[in-house]
């Protein structure tokens, strides 16, 4: 199934090293000012932070998912291609970038087929379960999405 480019779900990568002994504190700030703005933004689907395994490691990642190219264009403007940093950030960071990604069709997200669910805030802002899949024009409680996701 061909699917136009433009309507795809796209992933938005933001990878920060953290300054010395600032890790904690920039996760902190992911935590909250970088959720809560990804979260006030119409068409973004979710979001998640990724920390690394080893402790010692100072890279951490911000990765929020979003509708389509054009819902990250109005959420982050003409400068949707740069690194949004709230106030205080950069000197919790060394370096940093953002990158953007398609979301592969074959992209899954873990469904409960047992209660016809997904897991809460996997679709972040939307609380009526039976809202479209944003992956696929198909209703999330129907059997043949159950069939589509697991």
């Amino acid at each position: 199934m061909t699917v136009r480019s433009r309507s795809r779900p796209i992933a938005r990568v933001f990878r920060a090293t953290a300054a010395p002994g600032c890790r904690d504190e920039l996760l902190q700030r992911f935590h909250s000012s970088s959720a809560a703005l990804v979260n006030s933004k119409v068409g973004c689907l979710k979001y998640r932070i990724l920390e690394p395994i080893d402790a010692l490691t100072a890279e951490v990642v911000f990765e929020s998912v979003w509708r389509d190219l054009d819902a990250v264009k109005v959420a982050f403007g003409d400068a949707w291609r740069q690194s949004h940093l709230p106030e205080g950030y950069s000197a919790l960071m060394t370096a940093y970038s953002v990158h953007h990604f398609f979301v592969s069709e074959s992209s899954t997200t873990k469904f409960d087929s047992e209660t016809a669910k997904f897991p809460l805030g996997v679709i972040s802002g939307h609380g009526d379960k039976s809202a479209e899949c944003p992956l696929c024009p198909r209703k999330r409680t129907s059997p043949a999405l159950i069939e589509h996701l697991v």
